[in-house]
């Protein structure tokens, strides 16, 4: 197919499907679309407070499901990432890059890369593993080097320049080079926000959690016949042995098919749809399992850590203040 934008945002986005399994925190990609409608109700999903914390909140510190996961993006990480990404901007414009400033200005968070935490089965069920391609400041923030020099003239970040021209950027190693320098920069004068930074620090420490809760029996018992399942989705996938090894391959036969030039656009569409519905099919019970162990985790979270969790509640509530 070759087609580079899609490839670059699915080489992005289930790259970051795979690392979900593994100690990293994934942030962007996987199964649903920034621009897609709110998820339908959940049995589960937070509305209320609880001891002074605000649903959305625990939604985005402590998600329990997908339908969690986008209504704490919604409440708190998209307005801030719309924030932090209009400052880039302005930097980037005040440093002579004038086309490549909108391009932040205009930017979208784009879909969460935790299928496998957090699989959005609605998604899943309508359209596999397809998702929007990354816009291009996502591209950029994506191939950037920190403290680096780029010497390799296949480079993801020239790539991307040569995908978008509108950036005005020409695609060699000495404009890449200018660029990647102020990027770096604007990206160290523009952090995001110390209550945000907290929450995060929270955020990961549970994803931790979740792999742990994920060896308990029961849910350890469902993850067993998952990998049993996703093994009859398609035949390349019948020798896989694990969660990671199942992650793996599907992203190895992605790439497979992408550069595939007798694989046309629907045709590859038509797989990633094929895989994704037969791996909602398969994961949906180990979704259910999970729940019930997840909320007694977080209520012991908020029993425990009242104060702390009140604290960056109000700092993250104030920081969305205009």
């Amino acid at each position: 197919m070759g087609v580079f934008g899609l490839r670059f945002a699915l080489l992005l986005s289930v790259a970051v499907l795979a690392a979900a399994c593994s100690p990293a925190t994934p942030i962007e990609s996987g199964g649903s679309s920034a621009n897609a409608a709110p998820p339908a109700e959940s049995s589960s999903l937070v509305e209320s407070s609880v001891d002074g914390l605000s649903g959305s909140f625990l939604a985005f510190v402590y998600p329990l499901n997908a339908d969690e996961l986008a209504l704490g993006r919604r409440t708190f990480e998209e307005p801030l990432f719309r924030d932090n990404m209009l400052a880039l901007g302005s930097c980037i414009e005040a440093e002579g890059f004038r086309d490549v400033a909108p391009a932040f200005r205009e930017a979208t968070l784009g879909a969460p890369g935790e299928a496998w935490q957090f699989p959005d089965l609605a998604h899943l069920r309508q359209q596999g593993f397809n998702t929007p391609p990354a816009d291009a400041a996502l591209n950029l923030m994506g191939s950037l080097e920190p403290n680096a020099v780029i010497t390799d003239s296949q480079h993801p970040l020239l790539q991307v320049l040569a995908q978008y021209p509108e950036l005005g950027v020409d695609a060699t190693l000495e404009a890449a080079n200018d660029l990647n320098e102020v990027m770096w920069s604007c990206v160290k004068a523009n952090q995001m926000t110390e209550a945000f930074d907290n929450a995060s620090q929270l955020m990961g420490r549970w994803r931790s959690e979740l792999r742990r809760l994920d060896e308990t029996p029961a849910v350890a018992v469902e993850i067993i016949a998952f990998v049993e399942c996703v093994r009859s989705i398609d035949p390349v996938f019948a020798g896989v042995a694990d969660v990671d090894e199942w992650w793996a391959t599907e992203f190895g036969q992605m790439i497979n098919l992408d550069f595939d030039p007798n694989v046309s656009e629907a045709e590859f569409e038509s797989e990633l749809l094929r895989w994704g519905q037969g791996y909602a099919e398969c994961v949906a019970p180990v979704v259910e399992v999970r729940e019930k162990a997840r909320l007694a985790a977080r209520q012991k979270h908020v029993d425990e850590e009242l104060v702390q969790l009140i604290e960056i509640q109000t700092n993250l509530l104030e920081g969305l203040k205009p």
